[in-house]
């Protein structure tokens, strides 16, 4: 395979076009970056341009930064023996630095692309063959799914980063970062507009705290500013989370949707195609799953603005580690970089353990399995509600990480359950905080007095 690239290389480029190549390579440090984990530098028929490229790359594995040509000159001037071919070698090391103009640069550099992406491409296609032939089985699916992604995203990104002084404009811009509102504006102020897109947004609460209800509400609200939202579903059924919206976007009461069909259709009619629900059975869906579902909605001309995932937690591993909290994290970090991947903002959700259901004030420190799993989110805010905020249908909520404001503030809000609809009303302060850690104490105590009080009237008094 590779000797067949190899002569197709040389049949369509010439030593001119090699001779270009090699110079812009070793000139521009963008270009260089860029072709880095594509180009195979064997292909060049010229011995001295294949010596040039591997101590230039190995220069920048070694020292993390491409040399100068008075630097590579340096490294190489005792590398290489023959001291007829370090001639020829300096003097064309020495004429790149006078005169590092080339012609059709544009050109070769996109000539050199296609080639190379060409061939990462089909050298992926031919080990996918070789995977499947010998076993076909889910994990097999998702290697080659990986490999195939890996190498059609290979040579495509022409972005060093953000230079600190040259880009400072651009640190002020309006539109560097696109914020998606929640619907919430106490939360949109703190956060600078929303969940930012190519930036995870994590929802923590105990069974039945809110979670979902939470994740259709900030889905609801990128509608209604008229952004599209894929919401995957991996508990609750396709159809349950369609009413949960309708529920939302029209304020009517769940249990009243089925008298109201023809008001909520023509309410939610009003929005347009803007929500596809996808459901994944339990421990079934995986990040690859939702990557190709999301690739074939774009192809179909549909994209993402916003990626609501319900929840981590209940995605199957791919990758196994040897404890559970690095595979919890490991999801929490993919789905970030699903973000970054289609310039979306992404919601999750993650349960909170066991000392997280007996408070209002749950933090993240009360994630269950894994506190890492917060360690890659943007914005973390956490849903603490005890019997009395569900009686009084409020919550507290805990704003435990943001990285674009204010963190460590808590919100008393609506937590309306039978209707999915949920605002910030005030903020609370340290008195709250006792005066709910006193109530949940005695709650706790009360429910052990009865416990105690039934156990010794079982036992101990007298039958009439």
């Amino acid at each position: 395979m590779a000797s067949r690239f190899k002569n197709a290389f040389l049949d369509e480029y010439d030593l001119e076009w090699q001779k270009k190549l090699v110079r812009v390579v070793l000139t521009d440090p963008l270009f260089a970056e860029q072709i880095s984990e594509i180009l195979d530098v064997n292909f060049f028929s010229v011995s001295n341009y294949r010596i040039i490229l591997k101590s230039f790359y190995s220069y920048r594995e070694t020292y993390n930064s491409f040399p100068p040509i008075d630097m590579l000159i340096s490294s190489m001037e005792t590398d290489v023996k023959d001291g007829s071919e370090w001639g020829q070698i300096k003097k064309f090391l020495i004429e790149t630095k006078t005169n590092n103009h080339v012609d059709e640069e544009e050109f070769i550099k996109d000539s050199a692309i296609q080639f190379c992406r060409k061939k990462k491409v089909t050298s992926a296609i031919i080990e996918i063959t070789d995977i499947l032939s010998k076993k076909s089985d889910e994990t097999s699916y998702e290697d080659s799914l990986k490999i195939f992604t890996n190498a059609v995203n290979a040579g495509a990104v022409n972005n060093i980063g953000h230079r600190y002084v040259d880009d400072f404009a651009a640190r002020y811009s309006a539109t560097r970062r696109h914020a998606i509102t929640t619907g919430i504006p106490k939360l949109d102020t703190i956060t600078g507009g929303g969940l930012g897109r190519g930036e995870l947004g994590l929802i923590v609460s105990g069974t039945g705290g809110g979670k979902s209800m939470m994740l259709v509400a900030l889905a609801g609200a990128a509608m209604r500013a008229g952004y599209n939202v894929i919401y995957y579903t991996l508990e609750l059924g396709d159809t349950e989370i369609g009413r949960r919206f309708d529920s939302n976007l029209t304020t009517v009461p769940l249990d009243s949707l089925m008298n109201n069909k023809d008001f909520i259709f023509e309410e939610v009619s009003k929005l347009g195609n803007k929500l596809i629900v996808k459901e994944y059975p339990t421990k079934q869906g995986t990040m690859q799953m939702i990557r190709a579902h999301i690739e074939k909605q774009k192809r179909m001309g549909w994209h993402p603005d916003l990626i609501v995932v319900d929840y981590a937690d209940l995605l199957k591993f791919t990758t196994r580690y040897s404890e559970m909290r690095h595979d919890l994290q490991g999801v929490t970090e993919e789905l970030r970089g699903l973000g970054k991947e289609f310039n979306a903002g992404v919601w999750t959700a993650s349960q909170s353990n066991r000392e997280g259901y007996k408070t209002s004030s749950t933090g993240l420190e009360h994630l269950s399995e894994a506190f890492s799993k917060s360690f890659c989110t943007d914005l973390a805010i956490v849903i603490g509600r005890t019997p009395k905020e569900k009686a009084n249908n409020t919550a507290i909520y805990n704003i435990g990480k943001n990285r674009n404001g204010m963190d460590g503030v808590k919100f008393l809000g609506k937590m309306d359950t039978s209707a999915v609809q949920v605002s910030f009303d005030s903020i609370l302060d340290e008195d709250y905080d006792i005066q709910q850690r006193k109530y949940n104490e005695q709650s706790e105590a009360d429910a052990k007095n009865a416990i105690a009080r039934k156990y010794y009237s079982d036992n101990f008094l007298p039958e009439d």
